[in-house]
């Protein structure tokens, strides 16, 4: 896990200061939040955590450090309050999506959202260890993620549903 599990107890540590609404957008705040809150005084003694955060700097450095967690760095940025929001959509995209696999679906419909189900599941799994999930993969998951909820309603419209 290339020290994932100390990156991640550095990260509960700094979000456990302002859990419910976080520091802003932009995980480059991670190395301001360190260096302002006094994680860098705090973790003087861990020999796990400044490895990573600090690279045997007094301070963190702007733009260096990152969470590598999709749900942590959501938490980071825009708190509890935040992570419902993200899970609340995430667990909308599923509940609309999974009806697509079903076999009343017409099959190039069905093969898509499969195909594109895992290519979001794959995202998320990547996400857990990782922090890809800005920037283009992040733009590119939320456009599959978009293209299933229209398939699913272009879906419900034509079986007679209403949305």
């Amino acid at each position: 896990l290339s020290q994932r599990l100390a990156i991640w107890e550095g990260m509960r540590q700094v979000i456990r200061d302002r859990p419910l609404v976080g520091y802003g957008y932009g995980w480059k705040k991670l190395a301001w939040a360190i260096n302002e809150r006094g994680f860098s005084a705090r973790w003087k003694d861990d020999k796990s955590l400044p490895a990573f955060f600090l690279e045997g700097k007094a301070n963190a450095s702007y733009g260096r450090v990152n969470p590598h967690n999709y749900f942590l760095q959501v938490m980071f940025e825009i708190g509890a309050i935040g992570l419902i929001m993200v899970l609340v959509f995430w667990v909308h995209l599923v509940k609309e999506c999974v009806p697509l696999l079903r076999r009343g679906t017409p099959e190039p419909s069905r093969a898509f959202a499969a195909t594109t189900i895992a290519v979001l599941t794959g995202y998320l799994i990547g996400n857990l260890t990782n922090g890809h999930w800005v920037g283009e993969l992040a733009n590119l998951s939320l456009s599959f993620a978009g293209t299933l909820l229209a398939l699913s309603i272009v879906a419900r419209q034509e079986k007679g549903e209403s949305y």
